[in-house]
């Protein structure tokens, strides 16, 4: 095996997995590669792996930010409150 193939092994394909196995050189890997891609990646990018994160943050506190819905002012989920952003629903366009 040639040294860029080797490296090329190194990328789990499922982190999952890897994480489950206890491959931390694998995940580390991972991790770098993810983070670099997070950190040169568009404005609009960034806030939308942002709101994924915290999405799933949301998700597992037994959904609790979601339902944070109810009791919040502005109607808004832990997801948007930490992200900064909301959900704008349009009106439907009315054929011409």
């Amino acid at each position: 095996m040639d040294f860029g193939s080797w490296l090329i092994s190194l990328i789990p394909t499922n982190p999952i997995a890897a994480a489950a196995n206890g491959a931390m050189l694998p995940l580390v890997i991972f991790t770098v590669l993810f983070a670099l891609a997070v950190a040169h990646s568009p404005a609009d990018g960034r806030d939308a792996l942002l709101r994924l994160a915290a999405a799933c943050v949301s998700i597992a506190a037994l959904g609790f930010g979601y339902w944070w819905i109810w009791v919040d002012r502005e109607r808004l989920a832990w997801h948007d409150r930490w992200s900064g952003t909301t959900v704008v629903v349009l009106p439907k366009k009315k054929k011409a």
